[in-house]
């Protein structure tokens, strides 16, 4: 996750922001927003689906920032409105319909006799495409677990704290995601094993 540049701004701009300031409030806004998304995208697996969520998650920031005590980081609190907002998102059945479409547009991949440059692009989006697939067919905590350490490098005792489990169990989780995963990509790759 990306560090404010001074960590001691953020308790300054949420005490402002609590206390009504717009212009700290939009600074907040602007220092998260882009994790806000990242996290509701890792939640939800969809960008449309993830924008809905987050503009919910800062609505949802605005209104319950009076609330917020500090008695957790900041950031822990945030992750439990996007994560909240996400679900809320996805219960709401779009989702479904647009997993078919995606699928579908996916049955067919695209072959290229183009030059190189535009094959290596098109296999990476491929690579890319494949993870996605693989990340997206996790059970949600796991998922998560997996975003939060191994992609944006949170320390597990604070990715645990920011899902609300223990440590344990963020550990057992990310030891069933990183096991499904080897042994899909081994599916998609057999001979990969004996490449290592």
């Amino acid at each position: 996750m990306t560090e404010p540049q001074n960590p001691e701004i953020v308790p300054f701009l949420v005490g402002r922001a609590r206390s009504g300031d717009s212009s700290a409030f939009e600074q907040l806004v602007g220092m998260y927003r882009d994790q806000i998304f990242r996290w509701a995208l890792v939640r939800t697996g969809d960008v449309d689906d993830a924008e809905d969520a987050t503009q919910e998650a800062l609505l949802r920031m605005h209104r319950g920032l009076r609330k917020f005590e500090g008695a957790a980081r900041f950031e822990t609190w945030l992750y439990a409105v996007v994560r909240n907002a996400a679900l809320d998102v996805g219960r709401r059945g779009r989702r479904v319909v647009r997993l078919k479409e995606i699928y579908a547009s996916r049955v067919a991949p695209a072959v290229s006799t183009g030059p190189p440059a535009v094959v290596e692009q098109m296999e990476t989006e491929r690579i890319g495409k494949v993870v996605m697939e693989f990340l997206e067919a996790l059970p949600a905590r796991q998922r998560e677990a997996m975003d939060l350490v191994d992609l944006q490098g949170i320390g597990q005792a604070e990715a645990a704290e920011m899902l609300g489990i223990r440590p344990s169990t963020l550990r057992v989780h990310l030891l069933r995601a990183r096991r499904t995963l080897r042994g899909r990509l081994l599916e998609k790759a057999p001979g990969a094993e004996e490449a290592e």
